[in-house]
């Protein structure tokens, strides 16, 4: 099975839900991203606002009332979003950069630069990047953040990286941009 027809786990609505809502393909996942439907744009307008005057509070509420998110590394079973539910990891790694200036050109960067990248969008806010890499799929928490750390430390040169999905739970929110890169041959 290529990695295009994977499924991955969804969320409504805040980070602090913790329970799956279904399943997403990433193509579905990068269709979503590059044409979202026109009351999610104006959603996604009024956050890249909030983030370009710097009000974080006014970003967070909107990516809570409007976004979903995905955990694209695992899969989780018992309702519960931790490293004790997890059921499954994917091929699939996640790393971001927050508060950057330049996030189209980082994301272009990264892409051209990184054979292993699936996926490079920018983030809602616009002062973000994010990214999907191809991986081997790892057997536990640990692999999996070897793998993920393997990834960051070519990432590491550029400023504003986050660490935090060496946390492999944690949520990917969805976005809007239109020019999103993907790859279908990405290697591991």
């Amino acid at each position: 099975m290529s990695y295009k027809d994977a499924t991955f786990q969804w969320y409504n609505n805040g980070i602090k839900t913790v329970s799956p809502s279904g399943n997403i393909s990433l193509m579905q996942f990068v269709n979503a991203i590059r044409s979202p439907k026109p009351e999610m744009i104006k959603a996604f307008e009024e956050i890249a606002k909030a983030g370009k005057e710097g009000n974080k509070q006014l970003k967070d509420e909107l990516k809570k009332k409007h976004l979903f998110f995905t955990t694209p590394s695992v899969d989780i079973t018992g309702g519960i979003r931790n490293y004790d539910s997890i059921k499954s990891f994917s091929e699939f790694c996640v790393l971001e950069y927050d508060g950057i200036e330049h996030a189209k050109i980082l994301r272009d960067y990264i892409f051209d630069k990184m054979p292993s990248c699936i996926f490079a969008f920018a983030s809602p806010s616009l002062t973000g990047a994010k990214f999907i890499f191809r991986i081997e799929r790892p057997k536990n928490v640990d692999e999996y953040k070897q793998l993920y750390f393997g990834i960051a430390s070519d990432l590491d040169k550029f400023k504003s990286l986050d660490i935090s999905n060496e946390r492999c739970v944690l949520p990917l929110f969805n976005s809007y941009d239109p020019e999103a890169k993907f790859r279908e041959d990405a290697i591991a």
